[in-house]
């Protein structure tokens, strides 16, 4: 029973031979030998104990008479070390390895002991430097493989890689082995090995929160996402966000999985998906400051395919606000779903915020998105209002005008046009749509769809005049079937005519 309290405390200290590594009792009792002292030596180790504080020097004698009873028997020298280490008396317990080393200088078991005591006060120079003399005396002790593969892990990555394979040597398929090389091969960005290491890592340890190691699950996941493996991210992720529910990452891992394997053709489910996996945004279960953009945009993005504008709204300004800069990318968004919405007022701030960001990414298209959000405006005003917003969109359609190419340089006047049509003012409407034709000239690719339109507009208001102009009936019905020769409204004009004998 003190055998196993002593072994115990050793792995409390050192921190590390627990569900992370592979070693247990056993092997520990395997690769170092260690004997519990007897009862009367315990207690004169109490009395040391007891001393220490109130008579150092009665303690010091003492002690040398504790030594004397055990000064032939290396093992209980140790048993006795690691007595004084239970206690927490670290200095005693140093002296006392220190002794055994000094009586017992060729024993790998005293070494380890010493660098055992040297690792639990963070000593990693000297714990390393016992270690490694035990190997030089037992090549194949695994305890000593194993702290000494520890302590280089973060200080000399090559060195703990040696280790490594010795103990793959000793001891094959090792939980700690893999893990490690795992660790070592992805921060040295040697990502394809890294990947073995772990895929093998993680056919061999339990799958549950004492034996998994969260960073190295980290960074597998990491690794599958580097190489595109989608599929095996999301799978992955699932089971390791039950292992580790509080773990961000694999949350956004799933989100992100469905998200990257079907990026451009999310289906309806993955959509859902998306939604149900972000519960963790939407319930707030965490404070403000673990979340990020992502953590909103993806979700803000799921909405919008729904066609859900004011969760979309929502979500997309949270984004905003966790990382400003993404207003650049976000903004003009935004904006469009506040107009779907029937919110113009908030979409023409949203575009007027973006544009007024200057970033390169404002288009002349953003101009022509504000114009039409004030002509939008204008069709829910009336009066003055009306008027106002309706000057509003022409001013800023005319400066869109002056950015384009010469080629779209109707845009503008076209869609003037079509919000007098929509309210019915058919003379600004006719205004309108003969200026936008005169700026297009000659139809081409770029704008023969709206040379029909206002050709055909323009023909429906002459045709249903009481005194038509028959003249300007043929030049609308030529210039509609000049592009379009089977439209069916030009023809049966033209078929009217002729059977008038026009």
């Amino acid at each position: 029973m003190r055998k196993k309290l002593i072994y115990s405390v050793i792995m409390g200290l050192v921190f590390i031979l627990g569900s992370q590594n592979a070693l247990g009792q056993a092997e520990y009792e395997k690769y170092v030998k260690s004997e519990t002292p007897d009862s009367s030596i315990l207690l004169m180790a109490d009395e040391v104990l007891a001393l220490e504080m109130d008579d150092a020097e009665k303690a010091t004698k003492l002690i040398e008479k504790l030594y004397k009873k055990v000064q032939k028997k290396p093992y209980q020298m140790i048993g006795l070390s690691n007595y004084f280490l239970q206690k927490k008396s670290i200095p005693t317990a140093k002296m006392t390895a220190e002794r055994a080393y000094k009586l017992f200088p060729e024993d790998p078991s005293v070494m380890i002991q010493l660098g055992d005591i040297y690792q639990s006060i963070r000593a990693y120079g000297k714990a390393t430097q016992y270690y490694d003399e035990a190997l030089s005396k037992d090549p194949e002790n695994l305890y000593a493989m194993t702290m000494a593969a520890y302590l280089y892990k973060d200080t000399n990555p090559a060195k703990c890689v040696e280790y490594l394979q010795m103990m793959d040597k000793v001891a094959p398929s090792s939980v700690m082995v893999s893990r490690y090389l795992g660790d070592i091969y992805y921060g040295d960005s040697q990502n394809d090995k890294a990947l073995e290491n772990y895929v093998n890592y993680y056919k061999i340890v339990p799958h549950d929160i004492d034996n998994l190691n969260e960073n190295s699950c980290i960074n597998y996941v990491a690794l599958l996402r580097m190489n595109e493996k989608y599929d095996e991210v999301e799978t992955l992720s699932t089971e390791l966000n039950g292992v580790f529910p509080k773990n961000t990452f694999f949350k956004r891992s799933i989100i992100d999985a469905i998200i990257s394997t079907r990026y451009a053709n999310l289906s309806e489910e993955d959509i859902n998906r998306v939604i149900e996996k972000s519960d963790f945004v939407i319930n707030n279960e965490l404070p403000d400051t673990s979340y990020n953009y992502r953590d909103y945009a993806y979700l803000a993005e799921a909405y919008k395919a729904k066609q859900e504008y004011d969760e979309y709204i929502k979500w997309a300004e949270k984004a905003i606000q966790k990382e400003p800069r993404a207003a650049t990318t976000l903004l003009p968004e935004i904006a469009d779903a506040y107009s779907r919405a029937g919110n113009y007022d908030k979409a023409i701030e949203m575009c007027e915020k973006f544009i007024a960001t200057g970033d390169t990414l404002v288009q002349p298209t953003d101009y022509f998105f504000l114009a039409g959000y004030y002509g939008n405006k204008a069709l829910k005003l009336e009066g003055a209002e009306q008027e106002a917003a309706l000057a509003k969109a022409e001013e800023i359609y005319d400066n869109y005008e002056t950015m384009v190419d010469v080629d779209e340089q109707y845009r503008g006047t076209f869609m003037m046009a079509e919000y007098y049509n929509a309210l019915q003012n058919t003379d600004k409407m006719v205004e309108y749509f003969v200026f936008a034709l005169n700026k297009m000239g000659e139809p081409n690719d770029v704008n023969k769809a709206h040379y029909v339109r206002a050709n055909k507009m323009l023909l429906g208001v002459e045709t249903d005049k009481d005194s038509p102009d028959v003249a300007s009936i043929k030049k609308y019905c030529s210039a509609i079937l000049s592009v379009d020769p089977e439209d069916e409204f030009a023809n049966n004009v033209n078929e009217i005519l002729k059977q008038n004998g026009l």
